[in-house]
């Protein structure tokens, strides 16, 4: 149906019924998106569970690497949390029943394609590259793009998608990513079932330790965030799940 066939007041009718579905609509997902509140989340890449049954001492060695350009300082707060939980801390890996190690890979702003990314790619595995803004642009050109009546109802969705990307542009993720691996001391072996192929090396008195990897995720997610702000929630969450594995 050609639009300028329609009189005036018909058509003036028509727009309005089209604003009345579309207007709302948006002004609840603008009321939908705000995050006047900080969500905070943390995710992993694999579950660990540690053989609690074979643990001979709670003691642990804590080595924390940071290879992300922003300065985190999570290392202290761990080992606050597990001092809390009766472990004892030790600078000697040799004598520490558990080895944790920690790489922060990532901290700064970053949006929810590239940490679903990050976070499947598991331990050791490529970080993608944060992107912000670019969410927004992407709803922006979806809803710019879709059909309808001609170019009346292209400009209120038009309107509709910058209200919504609006909103999405004072929507703001900062994150840090952490690849974590555990080595668990092994029992000592039995001298009755040691064999040449599971004996320790020779002159050796280290045992072999079982290992754990994950990568955690922790992200935070508010209107108008800044990294200031999100830092140190992410940092004490961030430490809180590292230390939870325990």
């Amino acid at each position: 149906m050609n639009m300028k066939t329609i009189p005036s007041t018909p058509r003036r009718a028509f727009f309005l019924a089209v604003a009345s579905i579309l207007l709302p609509g948006c002004a609840s997902t603008q009321k939908a998106l705000e995050h006047k509140e900080m969500l905070v989340q943390t995710r992993t890449s694999a579950t660990l569970s540690l053989d609690i049954e074979k643990q001979l001492s709670r003691t642990i060695f804590i080595d924390v690497k940071n290879t992300s350009d922003s300065d985190v300082n999570i290392q202290s707060i761990i080992q606050r949390k597990l001092q809390a939980r009766k472990y004892t801390i030790t600078d000697t890996p040799q004598e520490a029943f558990y080895i944790l190690q920690v790489n922060v890979l990532q901290a700064g702003q970053t949006d929810s394609p590239a940490l679903r990314e990050s976070l499947n790619a598991g331990w050791s595995g490529p970080v993608a590259g944060a992107t912000p803004g670019e969410a927004v642009g992407r709803v922006s050109q979806n809803a710019s793009s879709s059909g309808g009546y001609g170019s009346a109802i292209s400009s209120l969705a038009g309107d509709a998608a910058e209200l919504v990307a609006g909103r999405l542009a004072r929507d703001v993720t900062f994150a840090i990513i952490a690849d974590v691996e555990i080595r668990e001391k092994n029992a000592p072996p039995n001298p009755d079932l040691t064999t040449a192929t599971n004996a320790p090396p020779t002159g050796s008195s280290e045992r072999p330790r079982t290992k754990y990897q994950t990568r955690v995720v922790t992200s935070a997610l508010q209107s108008k965030l800044t990294l200031d702000k999100a830092l140190p929630v992410l940092e004490e969450k961030l430490a809180t799940a590292i230390a939870g594995i325990f």
